[in-house]
């Protein structure tokens, strides 16, 4: 999967081209917009944790929120 990281947070790019919010987007902090991962996940219906403010104006669609298990 592809890393994209925007002002509305952190999302994984499938081959398709389907965005998932990774909502645990810690674990990709040392990992730059463009770079392929492969990772392991669990589908999520919701976030969970601490409510940031939008830190701006722009929406990005995307298909589900993640949680990563696992960086290989």
């Amino acid at each position: 999967m592809e890393v994209v990281k925007d002002c509305t947070g952190v999302y994984l790019r499938d081959k398709a081209g389907k965005d998932f919010k990774v909502c645990n987007e810690d674990r990709l902090s040392s990992y730059s917009t463009g770079t392929k991962i492969r990772v392991s996940f669990d589908n999520l219906n919701e976030c969970f944790g601490l409510i940031e403010d939008p830190s701006c104006t722009e929406e990005h669609l995307f298909e589900g929120k993640i949680e990563i298990t696992n960086i290989y």
